[in-house]
């Protein structure tokens, strides 16, 4: 199975809070990238079944944006905004 994410708020402002959930614990390689595919952040995560963060996007030009959790070859998006 896939991995469940939750974003919130949306639309963001300063900052965007993100929940996911996956089995089995993995680590995964999270990136936002805009809608022309532009990459603006990439971390990775520790190997867990849930992650929970509150990223800055603050400095993040308003606009559409997807989030991509990669786990090996799979890959789960959610899209969020910014707007101010």
């Amino acid at each position: 199975a896939g991995a469940s994410i939750s974003l919130y708020p949306v639309p963001a402002a300063a900052t965007i809070t993100i929940d996911i959930i996956w089995p089995p614990p993995h680590t995964a390689r999270l990136a936002i990238y805009d809608v022309t595919g532009r990459l603006y952040r990439q971390w990775q995560t520790d190997a867990s079944a849930t992650y929970h963060n509150s990223i800055p996007v603050a400095d993040l030009p308003v606009g559409n944006y997807i989030l991509v959790a990669k786990q090996g070859d799979a890959a789960t998006t959610a899209r969020f905004s910014i707007s101010r």
